[in-house]
């Protein structure tokens, strides 16, 4: 609260380019890894707690893939982010199953400058978290309340679990996040100052 009332004391520049840069580092460095990290601890404590009444052959296939629809939005999230910062997507696979602890996978291609890069390797890294709880909000909130048998409210009960399920980031995402991660959060912060100075219809001074 003190930090908030501080904000709205400043002048309207200096208050403008704070709020952009607390809002970018918050979610770039806290919000997006404390979440994939929370997903990823969630999943294997879901493994493990199967794995103590069956069979862990039939665990790997109720945690991935009886939840394919979930795989579906995580590794198109990526191809639709990659796409969206200019990357070129060679290839998408939702279904590994001749790769051993792979659900699927996005192959794509970096382009452009150092600052162009940096965008592709974090947004398309952290898209499935983005792209998923944007997915479930519409679910929970807009497909859910108007279903009206049992059948329907099953089928998005299950689409909700499956998506909730992948919605951590790998290894291999945290690495490439972490890439690009300081370049990403100066971009966005400049971007969100100017929408913001935009929005309240005022100049920005730097």
């Amino acid at each position: 609260m003190h930090l908030l009332k501080l904000f709205l004391l400043l002048p309207y520049p200096i208050s403008i380019i704070a709020y952009s840069i607390v809002i970018t580092v918050l979610f770039f460095l806290f919000i997006i890894p404390i979440t994939g990290r929370i997903f990823n601890k969630l999943e294997e404590w879901e493994i493990r707690g199967f794995n103590r009444f069956i069979n862990p052959k039939i665990t790997l296939f109720i945690a991935n893939r009886l939840t394919l629809p979930g795989v579906i939005v995580h590794e198109y999230s990526h191809a639709i982010f990659a796409k969206l910062t200019g990357a070129i997507v060679n290839k998408i696979s939702v279904f590994d199953i001749f790769h051993k602890g792979m659900l699927g996978h996005v192959d794509f291609s970096l382009t452009g400058g150092k600052i162009k890069q940096s965008l592709q390797l974090t947004l398309t890294s952290c898209a499935p978290i983005i792209m998923g709880f944007m997915v479930l909000i519409v679910l929970s909130f807009g497909v859910l309340p108007t279903c009206k048998n049992l059948g329907e409210i099953l089928l998005i009960i299950y689409l909700i679990i499956s998506i909730v399920n992948h919605l951590s980031m790998s290894p291999q995402d945290i690495m490439l996040y972490r890439r690009g991660l300081m370049v990403t959060v100066v971009v966005v912060s400049l971007m969100l100052m100017l929408v913001l100075a935009v929005t309240l219809q005022k100049p920005v001074y730097i």
